[in-house]
């Protein structure tokens, strides 16, 4: 049973990665709406386009990546009439903020006898 349970694992697990692969090679996605237009993007797609990394950095707002571990974050960006939903691994968001790791310092003593 617990052989059962760990290949059954492995599959889910692997056919979410192979999924997440595909996702991040496919070209933006256009969604017709109302009278706007979204478009579903990679955040490695999105840098190569310069008016999208400008918005980027105007309207978000880098300070959810100093709680943030794992995982995908998606942001909604507005330009004009089309609405940018641009995701991308919290490493990744990391990387295009320039985030640096934190280093604590710790006080060492030294301990008397």
């Amino acid at each position: 049973m617990k052989t059962l349970n760990l290949v059954t694992l492995t599959i889910l697990f692997t056919i979410t990665l192979s999924g997440y692969g595909q996702m991040c090679n496919q070209q933006p996605v256009p969604v017709e709406k109302e009278d706007r237009t979204s478009v579903c993007i990679t955040l490695q797609n999105a840098q190569t386009l310069p008016f999208l990394v400008q918005a980027i950095y105007q309207q978000v707002d880098p300070s959810f990546l100093n709680n943030a571990t794992f995982g995908i974050y998606t942001v909604s960006i507005v330009l004009k009439n089309h609405t940018y939903l641009v995701s991308g691994r919290i490493a990744e968001w990391k990387v295009f903020f320039g985030f640096r790791p934190t280093v604590k310092m710790i006080n060492y003593q030294k301990v008397k006898d």
